[in-house]
């Protein structure tokens, strides 16, 4: 019998800005959800995952631009 090789499909890379955008409309809606939970608004909370998107943009755009270097 003839062996018959399976083609991989090929898959479209998907685009880092736009993960990442989703990524920051998720963390930001449940930044403000957990910081709405207790009994007072927590700034705390906001400020520390304002920090974490900040980290996680900061780091996406210098990875992009070291390949764009290369």
């Amino acid at each position: 019998m003839a062996d018959k090789t399976k083609k991989i499909p090929h898959i479209k890379p998907v685009n880092n800005f736009a993960l990442l955008f989703v990524l920051t409309l998720f963390q930001g809606i449940s930044g403000i959800a957990s910081a709405a939970s207790g009994e007072e608004f927590s700034v705390k909370v906001l400020f520390s995952m304002g920090i974490l998107i900040f980290v996680e943009w900061a780091y996406v755009e210098k990875d992009t631009s070291y390949k764009a270097c290369k």
